[in-house]
């Protein structure tokens, strides 16, 4: 299989003990580097590596809060 240039780290440089991001990351642009789709846990977690990186994404959830899908999944959560 042949490695993506994320994983192989040629697309973008970690900005590793640089400033770090100022902002939510609410701001509305009209094209992103990446799309996430979903804001569960692998969704933020992305979110979270790419805003290191400097990349613009933007995470879409279809739920109202971001792990709804987790508290209708689970009773312990309701």
């Amino acid at each position: 299989m042949n490695p993506t240039l994320l994983e192989e780290g040629a697309a973008f440089e970690e900005l590793t003990r640089a400033r770090r991001p100022t902002t939510n990351g609410t701001e509305e642009r009209e094209r992103y580097d990446v799309i996430v789709i979903g804001g569960g846990q692998a969704g933020l977690s992305v979110g979270h590596h790419l805003a290191r990186l400097g990349v613009s994404f933007v995470i879409l959830e279809a739920h109202p809060r971001v792990g709804d899908a987790w508290r209708t999944r689970w009773d312990s959560l309701r």
